[in-house]
């Protein structure tokens, strides 16, 4: 579906952070932010329920989810790519739905795989919102550096 976005152009830089989607302790997706067509930003889920149920958003008002990347995916990812089994298991041996966490403390022991894993983090969310505004029929802007 395509949406009048006359008045604005989107700069994927400022939103590709809006994809990030981690786990809960059940295991689901936890991901909130949805787009507001006509004011062009973006936002949580919870205050748009409060903003029509207070009436400073009109019922009427059109947003879409953005979509997400599963982060603890991307990590387990990045790992197999690295060859770097040992460190999922590592991350694991907490539980999969602490990965992320494990992933954060002990990513920080290896600078240079660090580095390297938040280019490609940035790299795979930059592609997931270009996909989205494509998608959405959304004008936006490729930023020349990440």
């Amino acid at each position: 579906m395509k949406y009048d976005q006359s008045s604005y152009t989107i700069s994927l830089r400022s939103i590709w952070p809006y994809g990030r989607g981690y786990r809960t302790n059940d295991g689901n997706i936890s991901h909130h932010w949805w787009f507001c067509v006509k004011l062009g930003k973006f936002m949580m889920s919870d205050d748009i329920i409060n903003g029509i149920n207070n009436k400073t958003i009109p019922d009427n008002e059109k947003f879409i989810k953005m979509d997400y990347v599963d982060i603890t995916k991307l990590e387990i990812d990045y790992l197999q790519m690295k060859n770097r089994t040992d460190l999922i298991e590592l991350c694991l041996s907490k539980g999969e739905n602490n990965f992320d966490i494990e992933f954060n403390k002990m990513i920080d022991y290896f600078p240079e795989l660090k580095k390297q894993y938040y280019k490609y983090e940035t790299a795979m969310l930059y592609r997931n919102a270009e996909e989205w505004c494509k998608k959405n029929g959304i004008s936006y802007k490729c930023d020349t550096s990440l």
